[in-house]
C-alpha cells in the first residue's frame, strides 16, 4: 500500500530548512555554553594560580631577606671572632714579671745577672706551608684555569690556621764556674712554662782580678701556654736563690 504525500514540495524543503536552522542553532548554542564555561573556569583557575605564585613570591622574597641577614650575621660574627683572637694574641699568657721572678728566684748564691731581655715570637706559617722545590721544568706549560667546585667553596671558608706564640728570654751574666749555670739552667728548665732551655756560650774571664764564667743561654715558653693553669696545679717558682745582684766582691 503505497502514501501520498499531498504536500506541496516547496512546503517541505522550506520545513526541512527550519528543522536544519533549529538543529544548528541549538548546537551553536550548546558550543557558545561550553566555550563560556570554559573560559570562565579557566579564568578563575588563573587567578587562583597568579595568587598562588604571588604568595610564593613573596615567601622566596622574605626567605631572601632572612637568608640575606643571616649572612650579614655570619660576616659580623666573622669579624668580631678575628677581632677577639687578635685581641688575645695581644695579652701575654706568661707575663714578663712571672718570668723575671722565675730568673731572679732559680739564680744561685754569687751569681751577677747584667742582661736579661724578654721577647714575644710567634710562627712564620708562610715558611711552614711553602712547600719544597725538588726541581725546575724545562719547558713551562701555561696554568690552567681551574673551575670552582663546591670543594673549593668549602675551602674558602675554612679559617687559616692560628699561628704559635711563644716567649723567648735571654739571660747573660757572671758566675763563679759553669756548675753554677748549670743549676740556674736545670731550675728554669723546671718550670713548667718552659719547653726548652739552649746555652749560648760560655767562657772563662778575669772581672775585677778574679776569674769567672761569663755565660749566656735562652730559654723558651711553650707555645700558646697559661700561666694560670701553672699556678692552679700547685707548682711554686722556687724562692731558695739569692742571685740577680750585682755582688761587689768579684
Amino acid at each position: 500500500m503505497s502514501i501520498i504525500n499531498l504536500l506541496p514540495e516547496d512546503y517541505l524543503a522550506e520545513r526541512a530548512k527550519r528543522r536544519a536552522t533549529m538543529l544548528f542553532l541549538t548546537l551553536f548554542g550548546l558550543v557558545m555554553i561550553g566555550v563560556t564555561a570554559t573560559t570562565f573556569i579557566s579564568e578563575g583557575s588563573e587567578r587562583t594560580t597568579r595568587t598562588l605564585a604571588a604568595n610564593v613570591s613573596a615567601q622566596y622574597d622574605e626567605a631572601a631577606k632572612q637568608i640575606d641577614q643571616m649572612k650579614a650575621l655570619q660576616q659580623k660574627h666573622r669579624k668580631l671572632t678575628a677581632k677577639a683572637e687578635d685581641t688575645a694574641l695581644l695579652i701575654e699568657r706568661v707575663p714578663r714579671s712571672y718570668l723575671l721572678a722565675m730568673v731572679n728566684n732559680s739564680c744561685p748564691e754569687d751569681l751577677t745577672l747584667w742582661k736579661v731581655q724578654i721577647v714575644t715570637e710567634q710562627e712564620n706559617l708562610k715558611k711552614a706551608t711553602q712547600p719544597k722545590k725538588i726541581g725546575k721544568r724545562l719547558t713551562k706549560k701555561p696554568p690552567k684555569k681551574a673551575k670552582k667546585n663546591k670543594k673549593d667553596k668549602k675551602s674558602e671558608d675554612v679559617k687559616p690556621p692560628r699561628p704559635k706564640i711563644w716567649t723567648k728570654v735571654t739571660v747573660a751574666g757572671w758566675a763563679r764556674d759553669f756548675e753554677d749555670v748549670s743549676r740556674l739552667m736545670e731550675k728554669i728548665r723546671a718550670n713548667p712554662t718552659i719547653s726548652s732551655v739552649d746555652i749560648n756560650y760560655t767562657r772563662d774571664v778575669v772581672r775585677q782580678e778574679k776569674n769567672v764564667c761569663s755565660f749566656s743561654f735562652w730559654a723558651r715558653t711553650k707555645p700558646d701556654v697559661d700561666v694560670l693553669d701553672v699556678t692552679e696545679s700547685g707548682w711554686k717558682i722556687p724562692a731558695d736563690g739569692k742571685g740577680g745582684q750585682d755582688n761587689e766582691n768579684w
